[in-house]
């Protein structure tokens, strides 16, 4: 689940996926109440995600939604600026376990890091399109059997 403005209104709605079912999308009523919103949205198909990522890639001023899946294409949602999604499924045959949008090259544009299996991809944002995936100069190095993940893993920086 996520809390998100997905229709600029200046309150916080919820966004939840629901694995190989339809998410949901919570509006807020600003009555107290929320009213599922997701069919309307363009959100009504089931997907095989475990997580969203939320930003605005395209820099509209509107809320953008990312959805990694397990075994099927990742499908970005674009906000059409009235409440409701345009859905792009991306070309490549890459599917993702989790995603999380942030400006990874300081370009002002949001990218998206992708975590599939143990390797760390990362998507450029281009604004509004979003770059293959390749492989980013972060790598995780699984964790070595019996001991502790925290102690073990390692996260280090590629030379250039």
């Amino acid at each position: 689940m996520v809390a998100t403005d997905f229709n600029n209104q200046r309150d916080i709605d919820l966004l939840v996926v629901n694995y190989n079912a339809p998410a949901q999308l919570f509006s807020n009523q600003r009555d107290g109440s929320f009213k599922d919103v997701a069919a309307p949205a363009g959100l009504s198909q089931s997907f095989k995600a475990l997580s969203v990522a939320v930003g605005d890639l395209n820099k509209d001023n509107f809320v953008d939604l990312y959805f990694p899946q397990t075994s099927l294409k990742d499908a970005l949602f674009l906000s059409n600026g009235r409440g409701g999604f345009s859905r792009k499924d991306m070309t490549d045959d890459s599917s993702s376990l989790l995603a999380q949008m942030t400006d990874f090259d300081n370009d002002g544009l949001l990218d998206v890091v992708l975590l599939s299996g143990d390797t760390i991809k990362l998507r450029r944002g281009l604004g509004g399109e979003l770059a293959t995936p390749l492989p980013s100069p972060l790598f995780l190095k699984p964790p070595r059997s019996g001991h502790c993940p925290a102690q073990t893993s390692t996260v280090t920086a590629a030379s250039t």
